[in-house]
């Protein structure tokens, strides 16, 4: 139950959850300007959810604000204060943990050859490690990108960071560090053809002592994936498809990338017509 314009009281019994409490929506929006900003709005958001047995899952509460402006651009910022339930997996044990976070997201479309562009991310005063259940300090950074350099071709970029610290005795070390880039490019010949190229490499490290599993997690993971597909229109009931992929993924034992993966085919879908 969301109310626009004020807070009502309500249940939600779904999946062994209960909610109770207020939960809500308010938000306020601002005159056109003139200048850069052409409407903003500000809002509010809250929620409480417990389990059937009245302990707490997630109480959190949202203040933002949006933001449109030129250039087609659009921009958010938030700042959550939330207290969520968290089970280590090691040991079982039960806590609920503050989680206190900034978020942002800038988005745009400024020129026909960059129809997109979007940074978004958040950083976590207090985190969480839902793993082992404990507290600490991270963050999370995103930037994805459209450019258009010809009529014919098309280019998605992707990057994105992830990382976090935990509480450790008097010290916070880097529990982990994730990482993954990502390109994509589309060359269309004509109405009946078109090429599209795909690169992605992922990697993770980690401390395998701060986990305390046995045996322990590996230090560091990556993968690295290429793959290439032609596609060509038969008719418009018909199109063949022909591609290729190659994989490589970190060894642990050679301590470098190997192949994983190599493969080749060929498709042809067709439009059954009722």
């Amino acid at each position: 139950m969301v109310a626009r314009g004020g807070l009502v009281a309500g249940r939600f019994r779904r999946f062994g959850l209960v909610r109770r409490g207020r939960r809500g929506t308010r938000r306020l929006r601002g005159r056109p300007t003139k200048g850069f900003v052409s409407r903003q709005r500000f809002f509010i958001q809250g929620d409480y959810v417990q389990d059937r047995d009245r302990d707490l899952l997630d109480r959190f509460l949202v203040v933002g604000t949006g933001i449109d402006g030129l250039a087609n651009s659009f921009m958010q910022f938030r700042v959550i204060d939330e207290d969520v339930r968290a089970i280590d997996a090691l040991t079982g044990e039960e806590k609920v943990l503050p989680r206190k976070r900034l978020t942002w997201v800038l988005q745009a479309s400024p020129w026909n050859w960059l129809t997109r562009i979007n940074f978004d991310g958040n950083y976590a005063f207090k985190d969480v490690d839902f793993t082992r259940a404990r507290g600490g300090e991270g963050g999370t950074v995103n930037f994805t990108a459209t450019v258009r350099p010809t009529d014919h071709m098309q280019i998605d970029l992707l990057a994105s960071r992830r990382w976090l610290d935990v509480d450790d005795g008097d010290d916070q070390p880097r529990l982990f560090t994730a990482q993954v880039q990502r390109i994509r490019a589309v060359y269309t010949f004509n109405r009946r053809s078109f090429l599209r190229l795909i690169g992605q490499r992922e990697t993770r490290r980690q401390d395998p002592a701060l986990f305390g599993f046995d045996p322990p997690l590996d230090a560091k993971a990556e993968a690295i994936q290429y793959s290439a597909l032609f596609a060509y229109k038969l008719n418009w009931q018909s199109v063949l498809y022909f591609g290729a992929s190659e994989g490589q993924s970190w060894s642990p034992t050679t301590t470098d990338l190997e192949p994983s993966g190599r493969s080749i085919f060929m498709k042809v879908s067709y439009a059954f017509q009722h």
